[in-house]
């Protein structure tokens, strides 16, 4: 991509300095950012502290945040976090890293599989964006929040 060379789009963040359209579609990208997950299969693709890949969490960083002692700073990928011979979930590793309840999340994530890593829309049933799915949750956060105001102000 020529304007996200080795950058994921959905983690750029605006400058000030940028243009008015430039912050507009960053603007659009922050909300496809909100409706999309990572499907792990084999983890090469996903950032372990970035990338949205556990079902109803942000990113881990919102999660858990990770102790200077006892991170691994080698650790990236979530194909980091299999043990390799099984391809499953390595509990160990995940013990040193995670909280409880985040482990629980990562290892309610189907097991580890072949393939590459698919980038999903989750307001779809098969996962494809579709500009239809996400104008139907923009005006219905719309709705929902001029409700609350006419609550207010009603």
């Amino acid at each position: 991509m020529k304007y996200f060379a080795n950058v994921n789009p959905l983690l750029w963040k605006v400058k000030s300095s940028s243009s008015w359209l430039w912050k507009g579609i960053m603007k659009g990208l922050v909300e496809i950012r909100k409706y999309s997950i990572w499907e792990v299969r084999d983890g090469s693709h996903i950032n372990i502290w970035n990338d949205l890949w556990i079902p109803n969490a942000s990113s881990i960083i919102h999660l858990h945040t990770p102790s200077p002692t006892n991170i691994d700073t080698n650790l990236r990928l979530v194909s980091q976090l299999f043990n390799n011979d099984m391809r499953e979930w390595d509990p160990v590793c995940l013990a040193s890293l995670f909280d409880g309840k985040t482990q629980i999340q990562i290892l309610n994530v189907r097991n580890p599989s072949t393939g590459t890593d698919q980038f999903k829309w989750t307001l779809t049933p098969s996962g494809h964006f579709s500009v239809k799915s996400l104008y139907k949750a923009l005006t219905n956060e719309t709705s929902t929040r001029n409700m609350v105001w006419d609550k207010i102000w009603g």
